[in-house]
């Protein structure tokens, strides 16, 4: 092999390393009727891995409007862990400053807010995620949809 194939070919074996296959990455919305989560309605996540096990960052994404009446929402996301031990996390995500300026990105009336909830999560394939609202309010209005990404 001549000196160019030996560097293209440790570039290209460089190149296909940094390349991580993302096979097990795992993304779902569930939209809300006429942008309103009900206070009994839970949304079921249930991540189709490769893997039965995948440690990755957990991300939780609200999709909302002008019309959603608070700065701040709380959710609960039950999950199972690895001795199959129900498990159920509050989550309060800030949506909006003091002064009513949302923090989600957007145009218009529509704001998509993203947030980490975990670095390291390990998700098991095809166990369900189920996320509700927590608010002390029947319906929440201005909720368009939620969404959890796994590895993304």
């Amino acid at each position: 092999m001549n000196r160019r194939a030996v560097i293209f070919v440790i570039l290209l074996t460089v190149v296909l390393a940094a390349c991580r296959l993302r096979h097990n990455d795992y993304s779902d919305f569930r939209t809300f009727d006429d942008a309103e989560w009900p206070y009994t309605d839970t949304v079921v996540f249930t991540p189709e891995l490769t893997d039965s096990v995948v440690e990755a960052p957990l991300i939780l994404c609200v999709r909302h409007t002008n019309a959603y009446p608070y700065s701040n929402l709380w959710l609960e996301l039950e999950y199972l862990t690895g001795d199959s031990t129900r498990r159920a996390d509050t989550i309060q995500l800030v949506l909006a400053d003091d002064f009513g300026r949302w923090y989600g990105n957007g145009s218009g009336v529509s704001y998509q807010y993203t947030d980490t909830l975990s670095r390291s999560f390990r998700a098991f394939r095809n166990k369900p995620l189920k996320l509700r609202n927590i608010m002390r309010r029947d319906t929440l209005p201005g909720i368009e949809q939620v969404g959890l990404f796994i590895g993304c």
